[in-house]
């Protein structure tokens, strides 16, 4: 991948984490422990996918619907939309791959709901 398309893929998704960051931030008396532990545990995974390609799917997608899904702010969650749309154009007419994009939707839908689960059971 050429260094434009690399900024074009990897900023967007940058920015979005920092807005998902001070959206939590700010909401961080809400949160349950599980949601906290289950935060950490997205990002570590999207992020780990710059450094290892175990994994058939896309980090972008699995933070993407995940910040989409538990977001607070309407805001941070049409960014991330955009961003999403613009991660899968790139997946498939740059770097050819209609898998691993869905991959990380599908595990992100599955986070958002444990995410949801954890929230009605906090104590």
């Amino acid at each position: 991948m050429n260094w434009p398309v690399l900024v074009c893929y990897q900023l967007p998704v940058f920015i979005v984490f920092g807005l998902f960051g001070v959206d939590r931030y700010r909401h961080r008396s809400r949160a349950a422990r599980g949601q906290w532990l289950l935060d950490g545990s997205v990002a570590l995974l999207s992020a780990s996918r710059t450094v290892t390609w175990f994994l058939p799917l896309s980090g972008h997608a699995l933070f993407l619907t995940y910040a989409i899904g538990t977001s607070t702010s309407k805001m941070v969650r049409a960014i991330a939309l955009l961003v999403m749309i613009e991660a899968v154009v790139i997946k498939h007419f740059w770097l050819h791959d209609d898998l691993t994009p869905w991959v990380g939707m599908v595990v992100g839908i599955t986070m958002v709901l444990i995410y949801r689960y954890a929230g009605r059971t906090r104590r």
